[in-house]
């Protein structure tokens, strides 16, 4: 079966068990989060300067106002509630709500983009990607339905409400755009990889793996649009330098994995070292050229994501490497 088809199916679980899951415990997954609206997601971390105003980079945790919302109807699920099936499928509930945030948040990032006089290709690209982060949120209800086989009560007050007041001047914009979207959306795919790499297909869960390389396909192109927005804009932007990685050894053989979930000191790891091997060298190679190259895509052979992420890893950068656009003379 294709991997499309086999979303298509997801989806389609979905919908039928109108947003079968279970709510998050702890740190949610990079694996579905994209980017949410600034301000709510974050452990600050880093400095990004944009002109005169700073903005704060870093970890995203799951905001308070999401961990607690949605419930597993327990009258139809006999799963225990601390098994590993009822943890994992709240990580990807969460998750679920984290990609329908972002759809308001894409939908905001396109009005900005429309503020500042953007070129059509960004405004289509980023009007495109909200379209996909529906079918994201429906793809991890999707998994977490499969998961536990039980139906979970999601209804609109279970939302919370964002604020989509726009930014319309550039530079404040691309300090915004560097945070949420190159940053959130990078960090999200490679997440994806990792965890692709490391699940299991078996027990019967190949449909985990068919989620993870939906969002690592679809998440690699949201970045893309960010850092094509950056290159098009060509307005200096400040970037913190890397921290030392923490000694974390990611084991392969977790329960949790199965599921395509990492710890939340697993997945803080994998978070610091997508900062450290592409979002900062990225970054610079920008600053110094004003654009970004095929080589910039590149990851050595001592790579801590390759070491985890494999062929899944070079597959983001590959697809990034593939999007990424000259502006010369259409700023």
């Amino acid at each position: 079966m294709s991997t499309e088809r086999a979303s298509q199916k997801l989806v389609a679980a979905y919908d039928e068990n109108k947003g079968s899951s279970a709510r998050t415990v702890g740190l949610v997954g990079v694996v579905c989060f994209g980017f949410l609206l600034a301000g709510d997601l974050y452990d600050w971390n880093y400095t990004v300067t944009s002109g005169a105003q700073d903005v704060f980079v870093g970890i995203k945790k799951q905001p308070t106002d999401m961990q607690n919302t949605t419930s597993i109807n327990q009258s139809t699920c006999t799963e225990d509630t601390t098994s590993d099936a009822w943890i994992a499928a709240r990580q990807w509930q969460a998750s679920a709500l984290g990609e329908h945030s972002s759809v308001a948040s894409f939908a905001k990032f396109s009005k900005e983009l429309m503020a500042v006089s953007a070129p059509a290709m960004l405004l289509s690209d980023s009007q495109y990607a909200a379209i996909q982060e529906v079918n994201h949120a429906k793809i991890c209800f999707g998994v977490a339905s499969k998961i536990l086989g039980c139906e979970a009560e999601v209804s609109p007050s279970d939302i919370p409400a964002r604020d989509l007041s726009i930014l319309n001047d550039k530079k404040t914009l691309m300090g915004s755009a560097a945070r949420e979207v190159a940053i959130g959306e990078t960090t999200a795919a490679i997440g994806a990889a990792v965890r692709k790499s490391l699940s299991s297909d078996e027990n019967g869960l190949d449909f985990v793996i068919t989620a993870l390389e939906t969002l690592l396909t679809d998440k690699s192109s949201h970045a893309a649009l960010a850092w094509n927005t950056l290159i098009w804009a060509d307005t200096p932007i400040s970037w913190s330098p890397p921290k030392p990685l923490p000694h974390v050894v990611i084991s392969r053989s977790s329960p949790l994995l199965q599921f395509g979930i990492l710890s939340s000191t697993e997945e803080s790891f994998i978070i610091q070292a997508t900062y450290n091997e592409v979002i900062f060298p990225l970054a610079q190679s920008l600053q110094r050229r004003k654009s970004l190259r095929k080589e910039d895509f590149i990851l050595p052979s001592h790579s801590i994501l390759v070491q985890y992420g494999g062929e899944s890893v070079i597959r983001v950068m590959d697809i990034l490497s593939s999007k990424i656009t000259s502006f010369s003379g259409n700023k």
